[in-house]
């Protein structure tokens, strides 16, 4: 049994106390109606005790500290049954380690893995104590304990990571964290520990992957079955609005619905949960729903920035977009028009092929709301889809000084250039990317190939310089890039620069493997550089590559052809 604080004693003898509806508690809110008929249920003498534990709960998930911890404590002083005691316990765990007492929580955790040792939850954060006091070994042996009844609790292994990293066994550290991401791949905090130890350890491409993979970490806490009963007894609506939003900003609207009842429930007139419910079902595909739950939450004072973009949205999702067009025509004519509205109401002229009329509105629009990424991307790309050239790279010009460190936004910039063929000019933007995250694989993967279509223009220019360069330049992002490899062999046999053409036919070799038609012109590059053993080794390998049916190849006859011409030739002539 816990030790009881002191300060829960004069409750504890006299529980009558803690059965009074708290004085700041209004009898007629929700959470005051229901702890009323509940104290008003219990028998003071004997009191009923599962009813007793929801009172407790409901204390608990409410922020009245003082009658839950009494509470938790009578309970607990009075259970007869060890796995109750060990629920208790946590959960007395929990709320004290909310207010801070560190000391306190690790007290009820002793107490409820001494009852109970089969909650993998109580163990790691038992453990987690024990790590920040110093204990390395008892913690360990917690987090392999908790480990041992669930093999998927994320803070079991990270927890033992963080012992492994204490004591300096980084790879049993790597290890453990590594296993995390196999079960849940965005956890954060083994993410935030690999990136971390990868950078110690001077691979600077995994240390940034993982700390690219935080940003789209989830941050929906571990299934806690015992702490659920709190969890449920929540009434108040920005605490629910928390908890919803760590499922719904993942697109997890099952697990989220549960917290928008609740809330609507306790908040029927607020009109941002019309707006979570519609964007869930736009998510699921119901879009009528999803427009009905719009127009009420416009009828219940939504903001019309807010609520008209999603509407116009959903109409033209369910293929009603001439019912979207007039939608967002009326809303910007008698609310003005939001750079969101603006957006929306530009998709719909584009896909009517209204591309003046939508220009002009993505201008509205941008001087609605000059900051908007999403409203420069549009007027680009339409702009430099339909010769507005200027107006293009306006908006080109403001996602270059509105997001400079955003890698994802440099390299949508550049696609807008690549797709109308202005590579040169696309370069910035991809550098940019390049050196904000080197490791990025779409900047990388569009950089090398911006110098490669740049090195094809030099080639129809004739400028064989320059198109080696840029060929060069491409495969020094992307070294077993075939047609890169392929254009500057062949720029370098045609330009006869054989010594140049030798060593890029051997990496085309290299990368694409033993070919005739590549091997055929790899042979008459090393005879003209005087290779002749080299030359008729190489021919002979590419003459038995090539099947001999029937009537004889064209290339069976040249390879032939080239055999018979030099059969005589000295070696180191040519």
């Amino acid at each position: 049994m816990s030790e009881v604080k002191d300060d829960s004693l004069a409750e504890l003898n006299d529980l009558g106390s803690l059965l009074e509806l708290p004085e700041e508690l209004s009898r007629e809110s929700a959470l005051g109606e229901r702890l009323s008929a509940l104290l008003e249920s219990l028998n003071t003498a004997n009191p009923d005790r599962t009813r007793l534990r929801t009172v407790a709960n409901l204390y608990h998930a409410n922020e009245y500290d003082r009658e839950a911890k009494c509470l938790y404590d009578w309970l607990i002083a009075s259970a007869e049954d060890d796995l109750e005691r060990a629920r208790l316990n946590y959960l007395a765990a929990q709320l004290v380690k909310e207010k801070g007492d560190s000391e306190g929580a690790m007290s009820y955790l002793e107490t409820s893995v001494a009852a109970y040792d089969g909650y993998g939850l109580a163990l790691a954060q038992l453990g987690e104590a024990r790590f920040k006091e110093g204990s390395l070994d008892t913690a360990a042996e917690l987090f392999q304990q908790a480990k041992s009844i669930d093999r998927e609790l994320a803070s079991a292994y990270v927890g033992l990571a963080r012992v492994f990293e204490r004591r300096g066994e980084i790879e049993q550290m790597v290890k453990e964290l590594e296993s995390v991401l196999e079960f849940d791949a965005v956890n954060s905090s083994a993410l935030a520990l690999l990136s971390q130890v990868y950078a110690r350890l001077g691979d600077e491409k995994r240390a940034y992957e993982a700390s690219e993979a935080i940003e789209y970490s989830a941050g929906v806490p571990e299934n806690d079955p015992w702490f659920q009963e709190v969890i449920d007894a929540i009434y108040d609506v920005q605490r629910l609005d928390f908890l919803f939003l760590d499922y719904f900003t993942l697109n997890r609207f099952e697990e989220a619905l549960p917290y928008l009842e609740r809330m609507e429930a306790l908040d029927p007139e607020n009109p941002r949960y019309s707006r979570y419910r519609a964007v869930m079902y736009m998510g699921f595909g119901y879009y009528e729903k999803a427009e009905e739950e719009l127009r009420e939450g416009l009828a219940k004072g939504g903001a019309a920035d807010v609520f008209y973009p999603l509407l116009v949205k959903s109409l033209s999702l369910r293929g009603n977009k001439e019912e979207a067009e007039r939608t967002a025509r009326a809303a910007a004519e008698r609310f003005g028009a939001s750079g969101e509205l603006n957006l929306e109401w530009s998709r719909l002229l584009v896909e009517q092929g209204a591309y003046e009329e939508a220009l002009s509105v993505l201008e509205r629009g941008i001087e609605s709301d000059p900051y908007s990424l999403e409203l420069h991307f549009a007027r680009a790309r339409l702009g430099m889809k339909k010769g507005k050239i200027d107006q293009a790279n306006e908006s080109l010009r403001m996602l270059r000084q509105l997001a400079p460190m955003d890698a994802e936004a440099m390299v949508r910039a550049a696609l807008v250039l690549m797709e109308a063929g202005r590579f040169g000019e696309a370069l910035p933007f991809l550098q940019q990317s390049h050196q904000v995250a080197p490791f990025y694989d779409e900047a990388i993967e569009l950089l090398s190939d911006a110098h490669y279509e740049l090195g094809l223009e030099a080639v129809k220019s004739r400028k064989v310089d320059e198109a080696l360069e840029r060929f060069e330049k491409s495969l020094a992002l992307r070294p077993r890039r075939m047609d890169a490899l392929g254009a500057r062999a062949q720029v370098a046999v045609q330009a006869g620069r054989f010594q140049e053409a030798e060593l890029a036919l051997r990496a085309l070799l290299s990368a694409a493997g033993d070919r005739p038609g590549i091997l055929i012109v790899y042979g008459d590059v090393l005879f003209r550089n005087r290779k002749l053993e080299e030359a008729r080794e190489v021919w002979n390998v590419a003459l038995r590559l090539v099947p001999n049916e029937g009537s004889e190849s064209e290339l069976r006859r040249e390879l032939k052809a080239r055999l018979e011409q030099t059969s005589s030739l000295g070696a180191g002539e040519g």
